[in-house]
C-alpha cells in the first residue's frame, strides 16, 4: 500500500510529455502524446476551469492538449496508470498530495466514460465531503481558492 502511495506522490511530479526546451522553442506547445487517450475528441472542463482536449483516431495513442481557464496555454502533468489517463494542472498538485482533492477528478479516460465530458454537460457536479471541523475549514479554503483564484 506505502509503495503505491509513494508511487502515485512521484507520478504526480513528472513532468508532462511536453518538454521544456520544446515548449521554450514555440508560442504554442503541441499537444502532449500519450498511449490511454479515450477513442475519439473529447474536451472535459475541470474544477480548476482548465480545459482538457483530448484526440485519438486509432489504435496508435493519441494527443492531449490542456488551455487554462483564460483560454491560454496551461501547465500540467499527465500520467497514465492502469490504462486511465490523469491531467493533474500544476496548481492542483499540492492538493492532490495531501489529499483534500481526490485524484479521480483528474481521471480524463473516467470522466469521458462516465459522460463527464463538455459534449455531454454544462455544468460540473461535485460532491464534496468531509467529517471533522478541520476537513470542513480545509475544504471551504480549497473550494475558495478553486471559486476565486485566491
Amino acid at each position: 500500500m506505502f509503495a503505491v502511495a509513494g508511487a502515485a506522490l512521484l507520478s504526480l511530479a513528472q513532468p508532462a510529455a511536453v518538454s521544456a526546451a520544446h515548449a521554450a522553442a514555440t508560442d504554442s506547445p503541441a499537444p502532449a502524446a500519450q498511449r490511454n487517450v479515450p477513442p475519439g475528441a473529447h474536451s472535459v472542463t475541470l474544477i480548476t476551469g482548465d480545459v482538457v482536449v483530448t484526440r485519438r483516431s486509432g489504435a496508435a495513442g493519441g494527443t492531449v492538449d490542456v488551455q487554462g481557464a483564460a483560454g491560454t496555454q496551461a501547465q500540467a502533468r499527465i500520467m497514465e496508470s492502469n490504462g486511465d489517463l490523469y491531467v493533474y494542472p500544476e496548481s492542483v498538485l499540492p492538493y492532490v498530495a495531501a489529499g483534500v482533492l481526490d485524484k479521480r477528478l483528474f481521471d480524463i479516460s473516467r470522466l469521458v466514460a462516465d459522460g463527464y465530458d463538455d459534449a455531454h454537460r454544462d455544468q460540473l457536479p461535485l460532491i464534496v465531503s468531509y467529517n471533522s471541523k478541520a476537513a470542513s475549514a480545509s475544504i471551504h479554503r480549497v473550494m475558495g481558492w478553486l471559486w476565486t483564484g485566491k
